[in-house]
């Protein structure tokens, strides 16, 4: 007896799994369904089977190869357009002359062959069809039959009005050569659409075996392919067991498996050298493949997990599908009925939520909740802006492909014909990332105005200036030159608001993007003036004849960033005697070597005390923040650079108001008191910040991390323009030292505590209700005023962390107050878990 396994299907129902695979090669228990379906052949005495092959061949030829290993003789016959299931096995017709056996190669089920043939022969059945009753039919054909067993009546996945029967089409059957005469070669031909029918209207002795008792599934859905395995796992299969030594009752390992003191609960299999580490709990209903590791702590039940997995550590897998080479990081939660494709990394604490389907070689952000199906696309950010812009590792999280996909985003928000300035720093990164980007702008129908290398500031003013809809700046930052960070500026030349952020993290996420046809595709302009407008503008608003006869020697780092570009001519245009450190800028930077910003300022320090300097400054990659070195070589804090810029331009403004961050330093609102201002507190990031000075009308603000915005000349943060106004400033007799020590001493420190993202919001209510006798504000967080300082509690949007920043009037009363409010967030949390 010979056999004809139909293994030619997509499997499309069970994307993303048979993304890269075809449907009879998804293994079912550790071994490939198809492998099954042999198995079923043989113990039949059916030893000679066709496989008609045409979604991915190579992958089952590779496998079973010419069946030698299985104990089979197999042939392939490979279609290079589908024919259908009749129509690829008159393709194979020469290897059929004698009754044949046809089956999917992709279907579970333990039917008596044995009993079906004989059934078939006792009959003189031209074509026998398996059947079995089902409980819903409309999926199936169905068959009425006579009491010989005849066909009578056939019906193809019938309506429920058009439903006469229960007894389904199993997709199982036996065949005399002759029918194949019925069947045209070459074309498209299938079982239930056209050869039973065309028999039944021909009278042909079509009959139909009813298999019962018998287990049968087609594996065709998700949900399927989780009860097969466990239906395999509770012995409903007769004749299957699963791969391995059956170490004690319905736990199977295969060779070199490593157990450290793991918890399991059969029904459980484990392939190959995976390994389970301490404290992690397994099953039941559980198949684990091989060369997977199971980390400390984590629980994987009722779950199917394919090969060369890693589970990190304290990670939740739930009646999950986890195909090969995915990397899961800690703490992940898996739901129920979420199903990872191949290749996939899922970063650290990241939630799929149930039913979720990731595709292949996708990646979840760390804290990310997957609430989509992500099928295209690269990755799932939880939120696409951070407080400073959008953040990532290079050609990691953000690659030339992102960047082409956010260029087309920000393009579908604008609207064809819009203009957007684009700017980077001088490195090779962020010139792959910002081209990338330009494409997709473009490819959006808007027009590019592409300053190259420049800094932040200088891309801030050509946007108002020159009337762009938007800008974006490119850059990767010195503290961490293995990550891109991408800004993106309105037409005022400040960070978008949080509402237009949301509309581009959509557009991004949900890929709804505005393409348009090559006659409109934008244009990609260079202009030339934009560093010499921006000098002349901001020197407008200096007094540079004060600065030139005040002969200030100035050391200035440009720490081979955009700074490079702007800052000789600038401070050559102020008559100001410069001593210039690292001002050519390097693309190589990043590269070959790290610029050590702790390191630079260390030598930038001990430069202005040997030399007897007035002034050292360091500016970052894009000359948008700057650390401030005083007379002494010391450098001055973020804070106190902050309340001395303060009071330096409400003494020129004669008042006003003046925005800080909820976490800047009440020295701020010390000096402001002083000099008739008053002091507006926002959430903390740039955009905020930079916001609440324009809507206020403030006439400064700015951040303790060295950023300052001067609205008298732009509303943006600019380092290069505050170094001017600190150089104006010292000109008229002050030292930067004094300017420090005029203000009251304060001690400032921050700590971060873990809280689950499921709990904070219960710590934060628990805290409210205790802290309700206390002063408290909650513009960003809960802040706790206190007689002799403060203490914020704040949680972060990305991670599971609540950072808590505290300022007191010294080191030993922070202290206090740092492990008092520790001590209540940790009570808190003991209680809650």
């Amino acid at each position: 007896m010979k056999a004809v396994l139909m293994a030619g299907g997509e499997g499309t129902r069970l994307r993303p799994l048979t993304s890269n695979r075809p449907k009879p090669m998804v293994p079912v228990c550790n071994r490939p369904i198809m492998e099954y379906s042999l198995d079923l052949l043989r113990r039949h005495n059916v030893k000679y089977a066709v496989v008609t092959l045409h979604y991915m061949p190579h992958l089952i030829v590779d496998y079973f190869e010419n069946g030698e290993h299985f104990n089979m003789e197999i042939y392939y016959s490979i279609e290079d357009i589908p024919l259908g299931t009749v129509g690829g096995i008159k393709q194979a017709e020469d290897h059929l002359d004698e009754t044949f056996v046809v089956m999917s190669g992709d279907v579970l089920t333990n039917i008596d062959l044995s009993h079906m043939i004989r059934f078939h022969k006792s009959h003189g059945a031209l074509l026998t069809i398996a059947l079995t009753k089902i409980s819903d039919p409309t999926e199936f054909g169905i068959a009425l039959l006579n009491d010989e067993g005849r066909i009578t009546k056939y019906l193809e996945k019938p309506s429920w009005s058009e439903v006469f029967s229960d007894l389904a089409n199993m997709g199982i059957y036996i065949l005399e050569p002759e029918v194949l005469k019925y069947v045209p070669k070459g074309k498209p031909y299938d079982f239930s659409k056209n050869l039973i029918p065309k028999l039944l209207k021909q009278e042909e002795a079509v009959f139909g075996f009813i298999a019962d008792p018998v287990y049968w599934s087609d594996v065709g859905t998700h949900e399927q392919y989780l009860q097969a395995h466990q239906d395999l796992l509770e012995g409903k299969i007769s004749g299957f067991k699963p791969r391995g030594r059956e170490i004690e009752r319905g736990v199977w390992v295969g060779d070199d498996v490593e157990i450290d003191n793991a918890e399991i609960k059969p029904p459980v299999v484990l392939g190959d050298e995976t390994i389970l580490k301490e404290g992690s709990k397994i099953g039941p209903y559980t198949v684990i493949g091989a060369r997977n590791i199971v980390d400390r702590g984590a629980t994987v039940s009722r779950s199917v997990i394919w090969d060369d997995v890693y589970i990190g550590t304290g990670s939740v897998l739930r009646e999950a599908i986890v195909a090969s080479k995915c990397n899961l990081s800690a703490g992940c939660l898996l739901m129920e009925g979420s199903v990872l494709g191949e290749s996939c990394l899922v970063g650290k604490y990241a939630i799929v939520r149930p039913g979720i389907k990731i595709w292949p070689s996708k990646r979840v952000d760390p804290y990310a909740v997957v609430s989509v199906n992500l099928k295209w696309g690269i990755k799932w950010a939880r939120e696409l802006f951070g407080p400073w812009g959008i953040e990532g590792a290079f050609n990691v999280e953000i690659t030339p492909e992102f960047a082409t996909k956010l260029g087309f985003a920000i393009g579908s928000w604008l609207g064809r014909g819009a203009s957007v300035a684009v700017a980077r720093d001088p490195y090779r990164s962020s010139r792959a990332i910002k081209r990338a980007l330009v494409s997709g702008l473009i490819a959006a129908g808007i027009n590019v105005f592409n300053l190259t290398v420049a800094p932040t500031p200088v891309l801030r003013h050509f946007i108002k200036r020159a009337g762009m809809n938007c800008g974006v700046m490119v850059e990767a930052p010195i503290a961490n030159p293995n990550m891109i960070r991408i800004k993106v500026l309105g037409k005022e030349g400040i960070e978008i608001n949080e509402d237009e952020e949301k509309i581009i993290e959509r557009r991004f996420q949900r890929e709804e993007y505005r393409r348009v046809s090559s006659d409109d595709v934008g244009s990609v302009i260079y202009p030339t003036d934009h560093m010499e407008t921006y000098v002349i503008d901001a020197c407008k608003h200096i007094r540079a004849s004060l600065i030139s006869k005040a002969k200030l020697r100035v050391i200035v780092d440009c720490g081979r960033g955009a700074a490079s570009f702007v800052i000789p001519n600038l401070l050559e245009r102020i008559g100001a005697k410069v001593v210039l450190l690292n001002s050519i800028a390097d693309e190589n930077a990043r590269g070959h070597s790290v610029f050590n910003t702790t390191h630079a300022i260390d030598v930038l320090s001990s430069m202005v005390r040997i030399v007897k300097a007035d002034l050292g400054v360091f500016f970052d990659e894009d000359a948008d923040r700057a650390i401030f070195i005083d007379d002494k070589g010391n450098s001055v804090p973020g804070d106190i650079m902050l309340a001395i810029l303060s009071g330096m331009i409400l003494e020129e403004a004669g008042g006003g108001r003046i925005v800080v961050p909820n976490t800047a330093s009440r020295v701020v609102d010390w000096v402001a008191k002083r000099k008739g201002g008053k002091v507006l507190r926002t959430k903390v990031g740039a955009k905020h910040v930079l916001h609440a000075i324009r809507l206020e009308e403030a006439v400064f603000g700015g951040e303790e991390r060295g950023a300052f915005a001067f609205p008298e000349f732009q509303v943006g943060f600019d380092g290069m323009y505050a170094l001017m106004k600190v150089m104006e400033a010292l000109s008229e007799g002050s030292t930067l030292s004094e300017l420090a020590l005029s203000l009251p001493p304060t001690y400032t420190a921050k700590r971060s505590i873990r809280v689950p993202f499921e709990l904070r919001g219960r710590i934060l209510r628990r805290l409210l209700n205790e802290l309700r006798e206390l002063e408290i504000d909650t513009i960003d967080g809960i802040k706790v005023l206190e007689p002799h300082g403060w203490i914020l509690i704040r949680p972060r949007s990305h991670e599971p962390l609540f950072d808590l920043y505290i300022e007191a009037d010294n080191e030993e009363e922070g202290a206090v107050m740092l492990r008092r409010y520790t001590s209540l967030l940790n009570r808190m949390l003991s209680e809650n878990t």
